[in-house]
């Protein structure tokens, strides 16, 4: 797995709860990423 140095820290906090899992993380990551993308050609 790929270590990422600056994650959004609601992602952070996420993490942190026992119920969400790793996959869980990454899914709610690659949105914020493709958000991002989609918002740079704006």
């Amino acid at each position: 797995m790929a270590r990422v140095e600056h994650l959004p820290k609601e992602l952070v906090i996420l993490g942190k709860y026992k119920n969400v899992g790793v996959s869980t993380v990454e899914k709610l990551f690659k949105q914020l990423k493709e958000k991002q993308k989609e918002n740079v050609h704006f």
